[in-house]
């Protein structure tokens, strides 16, 4: 299996955060991880794209222990990862890459986009049993 790149670890401590805390604050818990996998980045740590596809799954119910509700404002990176979600859960062993370039067809968006970790934390989440399959 690859290494997980640091988002992947961020949105997995912040998901395991989350259950042992209720569910009561899924940002507080991404920025509380971010900081431990990046304390000496602010920018990384500050870096919207990763943190709004965790939330936009988080909105929908989908991570475990996370009860759904309105977490961010801009929905685009969310609309990425529930896009491929159908086709992770029917190919789990689908890559990071594969993952991009099959949202980004589907929503009409040039593949040439520049990619921010989105489905490094949907595959990490997919990966340690933390998304309800059961909704997807």
């Amino acid at each position: 299996m690859p290494k997980p790149n640091k988002f992947s670890t961020v949105a997995v401590k912040a998901a395991r955060y989350e259950q042992e805390r209720n569910g009561s604050n899924p940002l507080e818990s991404w920025d509380k991880a971010a900081y431990e996998v990046f304390p000496d980045s602010e920018s990384s740590r500050k870096k919207g794209c990763p943190r709004s596809a965790f939330l936009g799954l988080c909105e929908e119910g989908l991570v475990k222990g996370i009860p759904s509700g309105e977490y961010i404002r801009g929905k685009v990176n969310k609309a990425y990862v529930i896009e491929v979600l159908p086709l992770l859960k029917a190919t789990p062993s689908i890559t990071e890459k594969e993952l991009w370039l099959k949202a980004c067809r589907a929503l009409k968006v040039n593949e040439d986009k520049k990619y921010n970790s989105q489905m490094h934390v949907l595959k990490a989440l997919w990966d340690e049993g933390l998304l309800n399959e059961e909704l997807i």
